[in-house]
């Protein structure tokens, strides 16, 4: 995959905020996506999905409609896809509680030994991914603003109060993070969350609701009609990229063979794309 970033020529950036994201040839990545490959082949997805934009909304709703169909099919008729929720489930929740338990132990380390430069920092910068949180803030942000703001409680809160803030805060962010790269690093399970991802783009964000460890919610596919094609394909991408052949077979026979086809030819149509640039 790394040398495929290097040929397509897209960029990535460090980004202190909640959400990793593309824009215009830049891959932001927040400390802890730059290390979890799944996250990076998912915005790379995005940055192909630039590449000469076509209009291909309505071949997609027809696909769709018929991923849907081998979805009920599939989901009446063998338990593949409740067993799927159930393993996802259960592996997050693991992991999630044990990432918790060590985190909240830094969080109070951190805050008793703040006097020191290096946790003084490190607090810094948790103070303010609590802030951005605390205000709902996703995307771009006033970093002078957001900095003085962070300043102004460590220097008014109490060890006790600011250490409050950010267990209500930055704490199940910290831990949601970990938890990711903790999975993608398994190669058992590291296909999962991009699989969740994917099933759930068929539906729009509806799919077992809020019973998903990982997926976009509803009201992300309400603001743009082509979302749900766009995180599938992202979703495929990470998982072609990181060769998840378990996860790419159950995509293939829940959603069928014309859906899988249909993402897999427009994966390959714009690898080739950046392969011929290079020539």
């Amino acid at each position: 995959m790394n040398e495929l970033l290097e040929k397509s020529g897209v960029k990535i950036k460090n980004y202190h905020g909640l959400q990793s994201r593309y824009n215009n040839n830049v891959i932001y990545l927040n400390e802890y996506d730059i290390h979890n490959s799944m996250v990076i082949a998912h915005e790379f997805g995005h940055y192909l999905l630039d590449l000469d934009r076509e209009d291909i909304k309505e071949r997609y709703d027809e696909v769709k409609k018929l991923a849907q169909e081998n979805f009920t099919k599939n989901f009446i008729s063998n338990d593949k896809i409740d067993s799927l929720k159930r393993t996802l489930n259960k592996v997050f929740s693991l992991e999630f509680s044990k990432q918790k338990e060590m985190t909240e132990k830094e969080f109070d380390k951190m805050i008793i030994s703040s006097e020191s430069t290096n946790n003084y920092d490190k607090l810094y910068l948790l103070v303010q991914k609590a802030v951005l949180n605390y205000n709902h803030v996703k995307g771009e942000y006033n970093k002078e603003q957001l900095e003085k703001v962070a300043l102004d409680i460590m220097n008014s809160f109490s060890k006790e109060q600011l250490l409050e803030f950010l267990k209500q805060n930055a704490l199940d962010l910290e831990v949601y993070g970990k938890t990711n790269v903790e999975l993608s690093k398994n190669k058992e399970t590291k296909g999962l969350l991009m699989l969740s991802d994917l099933l759930s783009s068929i539906y729009d964000g509806e799919y077992y609701g809020a019973e998903l460890p990982f997926h976009h919610d509803v009201n992300y596919y309400k603001k743009n009609p082509n979302y749900s094609f766009e995180e599938a394909f992202a979703n495929f991408t990470s998982l072609k990229l990181n060769h998840c052949e378990k996860e790419l077979e159950l995509v293939r026979f829940v959603l069928g063979n014309e859906y899988y086809n249909f993402l897999d030819h427009y994966f390959n149509t714009k690898i080739q794309k950046i392969e011929t640039k290079q020539r």
